[in-house]
């Protein structure tokens, strides 16, 4: 049996992430034999502690931390949000499942309209590029072969995951700012040094982005250059008839999202894939922040814009519209009583 492969005897609580860059939520796994140090009987009844070495330390490094965050939800918000998150975690399989099936169909259409289109080359903007996550999920989809890349992300330490990236089959344009509603500079937040590695994903311009889970600290010891993610999409339309949109910035997209819309940009979307972090904030933030996930949603379906997230529920539902000729060009500001739903319903046998 290959000696590296960890042996299962016990569970512990832990956090897992939710969704593409999502949000960390805790549940049960099972801990590998080796990730506690063992006692054996010496001579005098002294007992020998061994180290941990490898790839079990590394697990082990890995536990404490989502057994750390795990404790913190239960002490700092209770067990209803403890059981909450934990619900959200099982039910990741079938989200991601139901997510692959909507990029592949976004991504058929969006390729057709690319064959009738006058420039045959879309665009594919990733706000929120970490170490590259989203690119090689995105990119399976939205191919290099047809598709130009934008990746962005101001955390400077996983700039040279992006840059490493790069090959010859893929147009790719990397940019170490922050996406923000104006040029300019911010602050970049993160955890505390204990609960944090030099690529964290949860990094944010946002200081209260993550406020349920702790109380964020300068991440970055220099401020971190902004800019217009509506100016850059504007310009960019200009050169591409099919643009893609993935937002991943850690409260920040409520912001950005808003600016979008008042400036009209979310029409020259074809497709947005947003992570909305309400789920992180303390409740009261929490459901203010849901009425405007509401609000942003209805006004991109109604724009004709696909909209898709990583967490559809009965509550929150996803829809794909398609573009309505005789619809207004000023947004709309109030939503449907149905929540701007298109589905049609099926007929009875």
């Amino acid at each position: 049996m290959d000696e590296d492969r960890p042996r299962f005897k016990r569970t512990l609580p832990c956090s897992f992430s939710n969704g593409a860059a999502g949000s960390e939520a805790p549940c049960e796994v099972q801990a590998p034999i080796g990730t506690e140090r063992s006692t054996r009987a010496g001579a005098g009844g002294r007992g020998c502690s061994l180290p941990l070495r490898g790839p079990t330390a590394q697990l082990a490094t890995k536990l404490t931390k989502k057994t750390q965050k795990a404790t913190d939800v239960l002490r700092t918000e209770g067990l209803g949000r403890f059981l909450q998150l934990s619900a959200l975690s099982l039910s990741e399989p079938f989200r991601s499942r139901w997510l692959r099936r909507r990029v592949a169909t976004d991504a058929r259409q969006a390729l057709s309209k690319l064959k009738a289109a006058r420039r045959s080359r879309g665009l594919f903007i990733d706000c929120g590029s970490n170490i590259g996550q989203g690119y090689k999920y995105f990119s399976r989809y939205y191919t290099p072969d047809r598709y130009d890349f934008v990746l962005v992300e101001p955390n400077k330490n996983c700039l040279a995951h992006l840059y490493a990236l790069r090959s010859e089959k893929a147009t790719m344009e990397i940019i170490g700012k922050a996406a923000s509603v104006k040029d300019g500079y911010a602050e970049l937040f993160g955890p505390p040094p204990g609960r944090s590695e030099p690529t964290h994903q949860s990094c944010s311009i946002v200081p209260d982005h993550n406020e349920s889970l702790y109380q964020s600290l300068r991440f970055a010891p220099d401020l971190v250059e902004t800019f217009s993610l509506s100016q850059m999409i504007r310009a960019k339309h200009e050169l591409y008839d099919v643009v893609v949109l993935k937002l991943d910035v850690e409260g920040a997209e409520y912001e950005i999202l808003d600016d979008l819309i008042r400036s009209g940009v979310h029409r020259d979307l074809y497709a947005a894939y947003v992570e909305f972090h309400s789920l992180k904030m303390r409740n009261s933030e929490r459901r203010k922040k849901h009425v405007v996930e509401l609000q942003i949603r209805h006004e991109f379906l109604e724009a004709g814009t696909r909209f898709n997230l990583p967490d559809p529920s009965p509550t929150t539902p996803q829809f794909s519209a398609r573009r309505r000729a005789s619809r207004p060009s000023r947004p709309s500001t109030r939503l449907r009583a149905s929540g701007g739903s298109s589905r049609r319903r099926r007929r009875g046998p």
